[in-house]
Order: structure tokens, then C-alpha cells, then sequence
């Protein structure tokens, strides 16, 4: 299946790679309101919360974009 290929390549260490290590630490796959995908890394499980950093602040743009879209947020409004 590509969704786990996918997934499974998020996790997957090159020995010739060493200046492109990904070092993941988690990825869920969210579909139509539905978990369909999950695997952690070593150490890692669900139950442990990781810093999101930058990826963060691109799910937060991305929700704004959609809210704006759909006219539930007006950038334009002063606060």
C-alpha cells in the first residue's frame, strides 16, 4: 500500500545519507476525520507529547487559511 510506504519512508535512515538524517519521531495520518495511519520511532508511543516547532505554525497558517475561506475569520477585522 503507498500510504505505507510513505509513512514507512519517513522513518528510513540512509547509512551514505549522513547529512539528510530525518530523525522522526512520530507521523499520523488524519483522512476525513479518521486516524488511517500511525507509526512512531524508537522510544516514541502516543502517550508522549513532542514539540511541533515550525511544523506548528504551518498547521495553525494552513487552519487560518481555511477559516478564511470559509468566512470564519476576517483578516481585515482590527482586533
Amino acid at each position: 500500500m503507498a500510504l505505507n510506504k510513505t509513512v514507512n519512508g519517513a522513518f528510513e535512515e540512509s547509512a551514505t545519507a549522513i547529512d539528510n538524517t530525518k530523525n522522526t519521531r512520530a507521523v499520523l495520518v488524519h483522512y476525513k476525520g479518521n486516524l488511517i495511519a500511525e507509526k512512531y520511532g524508537e522510544g516514541y508511543n502516543g502517550n508522549i507529547s513532542l514539540r511541533g516547532m515550525s511544523m506548528t505554525k504551518n498547521i495553525i497558517s494552513a487552519l487560518a487559511g481555511v477559516l478564511v475561506q470559509y468566512g470564519k475569520l476576517d483578516i481585515q477585522a482590527g482586533t
